[in-house]
């Protein structure tokens, strides 16, 4: 008898999407819906081959369009790590012209999550299901400790889930 081999998607390499933060976005959104991601890689194609639409806001032009042909290329502003983020104006355009179900923050690489906090208050929200990988980390955490504020969450630890 032969063994079905697992998906690629459960095999990702180390600094990937983890097997059970997919599992949570598979459980929680249907196939077919829009996922709105700052950070792309690897997991990007692993949820393109599950059936979702992918728009993804990366700074990193060897990312950019290496999975889909929905990319904004946001080179970071600022000039330390603490102060690096997506320049806001250029997100909020790419978003506005997106119909998205869910945002998927894993980016950015090379910034403090923590500047997202200002990003997120003029980003559209509400009946969005948010998705936050690396909450592990002291600024991931303290992003999603504010973005959290008055809804509904869940946290694994490692990655959390805000509806």
């Amino acid at each position: 008898m032969d063994i079905p081999e697992r998906p690629e998607w459960r095999r990702l390499p180390y600094g990937s999407l983890r097997e059970p933060m997919i599992e949570k976005i598979i459980s929680e959104l249907e196939k077919g819906k829009t996922i709105l991601e700052f950070g792309s890689g690897k997991g990007t194609k692993a949820l393109i081959d599950l059936g979702y639409k992918v728009f993804s806001i990366e700074e990193n032009k060897d990312y950019s369009d290496r999975y889909h042909n929905n990319y904004l290329h946001c080179p970071l502003v600022g000039d330390s790590y603490e102060n690096r983020c997506y320049p806001i104006d250029e997100v909020l355009v790419f978003a506005s012209n997106i119909d998205y179900d869910a945002i998927l923050v894993d980016g950015p690489a090379q910034g403090s999550r923590r500047n997202l906090i200002e990003l997120f208050s003029f980003l559209p929200t509400d009946n969005v299901v948010i998705f936050v990988d690396d909450i592990e980390r002291s600024d991931d955490r303290h992003f999603f400790n504010a973005i959290r504020e008055d809804r509904e969450f869940q946290d694994f630890k490692s990655y959390g889930v805000i509806k």
